[in-house]
């Protein structure tokens, strides 16, 4: 060690002891046994602005180092977190190596100290967390332990961006960008009494109502798929889902007369848009409209366009995991594109199969995670808008559409649709690749067919063609 490099901290992990010293500068590794260096790591290089050295450490408080005992990234060894200067890495424990790094400081809207890290016990989550320069108060962001890529919780689920490596002016667009999904949901969602769709649901069975641009082309999107999926997709299906308890998850069976009285209140082709005027009508009374089936992949479209605005060409977004879009490829100028998983319908976490998306967008529909089982039967959270009924015997479907749009609103309406129709749409122009997953004989058993050229990034272990 240098004269005046002053040890900060130490921690024992597995057979090696670390040493923080510097105010975070250098991270060391020495072997347990006989006391050699195995590895040195400089953190940050620029000299301090401050030659008193409690000033500096003073500033550079944020500095944590975490061994996590486990292999996170999957390459065989131990792995460690630290944290300097705002940035969070993931290093490997053996060598030192850094398997991602994000600048989680620039997450915030404010400016923000951080100071430790940790990894969440129940979720496996990487989180950060400090307090506001401003006033002090507590600030945490969460991040995959996999990528270090940021996340932001919208429209009742999680989206992220992943990109390559990156500058640090990629990494603050794109956080930046996440930001915008406030905005886009205040608009669109029917749990804020002031967004438009709430605004248009309250008088829209009495008299026109004006809309925005955005709302009414996206409505006028969801009108062409509920057509071509011969009403499968319908945003107006809401009194139905509300009737079986999926609006706040409760799950149970109505009744015959339940059942009626939400039907009444669904039609698509009850909806009179006015497109002079950009006013939307029901022709029902009682009626309203839920664009989650298509919200979720519009905003993703909508973020996608930013960032190509904002000079980058290369990322994958996903919201929930059930709806991606790809731009690019994963590695630079590789041209592969991306590598996305297919899921096992009922277990998330096994992998059946990996396609290749490069500029496509992908949407999974199923009723894996939503269900409630009554008198012994399992009734999925899917509505056929059509019946009033769970619908689908499908376990679940994937499409590979051009935007996420099209791909949240197609992909739930073929499920809707079951294999019977989809065998007869898939004869139209505008039918989509697409993989559908049957169940099997057995529990968690799975058939897996598809539809369309399909680029496998590694292909199902059993595949039927049809």
């Amino acid at each position: 060690m240098e004269d005046g490099d002053v040890v900060d901290r130490l921690m024992i992990a597995s057979r090696q002891l670390l040493t923080v010293s510097s105010a975070g500068k250098y991270l060391r590794s020495w072997s347990m046994r006989d006391g050699s260096l195995l590895w040195e790591l400089v953190t940050y290089t620029a000299a301090a602005p401050s030659a008193d050295a409690k000033a500096e450490r003073d500033r550079d408080r944020g500095v944590d180092v975490l061994p996590l005992g486990a292999d996170i990234d999957g390459d065989g060894d131990e792995d460690l977190l630290m944290l300097s200067r705002g940035e969070v890495q993931l290093r490997s424990l053996s060598e030192g190596v850094a398997a991602w790094s994000t600048e989680a400081a620039e997450a915030f809207d404010e400016t923000v100290r951080l100071h430790r890290v940790a990894r969440d016990p129940t979720t496996g989550k990487i989180i950060a967390f400090g307090v506001t320069e401003d006033d002090g108060s507590p600030a945490a962001i969460e991040m995959d332990p996999k990528t270090g890529e940021v996340t932001r919780k919208a429209m009742a689920t999680e989206f992220a961006i992943l990109l390559p490596p990156q500058s640090l002016e990629s990494v603050e667009l794109a956080v930046t960008t996440l930001e915008r999904l406030d905005e886009i949901e205040q608009t669109l969602t029917i749990y804020n009494q002031d967004s438009e769709v709430s605004r248009i649901n309250r008088t829209a069975d009495k008299n026109p109502v004006s809309t925005s641009t955005p709302t009414f082309q996206l409505v006028e999107r969801a009108l062409q798929w509920s057509q071509r999926t011969r009403g499968a997709f319908d945003i107006t299906a809401g009194p139905l889902v509300k009737a079986w308890g999926f609006t706040d998850r409760s799950g149970r069976k109505p009744t015959s007369d339940e059942v009626e009285s939400a039907l009444a209140k669904v039609g698509y082709q009850h909806l009179q848009l006015d497109h002079d005027q950009q006013t939307i009508q029901f022709g029902l009374p009682e009626m309203s409209i839920n664009l989650g089936g298509i919200g979720k992949g519009d905003a993703l479209d909508q973020i996608a366009d930013e960032l190509r605005r904002g000079g980058l060409h290369d990322f994958l977004l996903h919201g929930g995991h059930s709806s991606v879009l790809a731009a690019g490829d994963q590695t630079a100028n590789s041209g592969l594109g991306w590598a996305v998983g297919i899921a096992h319908p009922t277990k998330p976490k096994r992998r059946l199969a990996g396609v290749r998306l490069r500029n496509q967008a992908l949407a999974t529909s199923g009723s894996g995670k939503q269900f409630f089982h009554h008198r012994g039967k399992r009734y999925g959270h899917v509505i056929d808008p059509r019946t009033g009924f769970p619908a689908g015997d499908l376990a679940s479907l994937t499409v590979i559409t051009d935007s996420a749009a099209d791909a949240d609103a197609c992909g739930t309406g073929l499920f809707v649709a079951g294999s019977n129709e989809i065998e007869t749409l898939s004869s139209e122009s505008w039918f989509p690749h697409a993989v559908l997953i049957r169940n099997g004989k057995r529990q968690d058993e799975v058939a897996i067919s598809c539809l369309g050229e399909i680029e496998w990034a590694d292909p199902p272990a059993e595949q039927i063609t049809g």
